[in-house]
């Protein structure tokens, strides 16, 4: 589930212009992501870094 929820925000972030509607749906995508993906490191290292590129969009 967590690799579903991060390959739909990269999704939306690489073939959507970057709204404000798109970049919320993408967070939000990203912090489900980052839920399931408690126990994996891996993933979540690239999940906490899509978060953060989200965030600096939107400010």
């Amino acid at each position: 589930m967590a690799v579903s929820y991060y390959n739909e925000a990269v999704f939306l972030l690489n073939y959507n212009r970057k709204t404000r509607a798109v970049l919320t749906r993408a967070r939000a995508y990203f912090r489900i992501a980052e839920e399931y993906a408690r126990d994996l490191p891996g993933v979540k290292e690239s999940i906490d870094e899509g978060l953060r590129n989200v965030e600096a969009l939107i400010k």
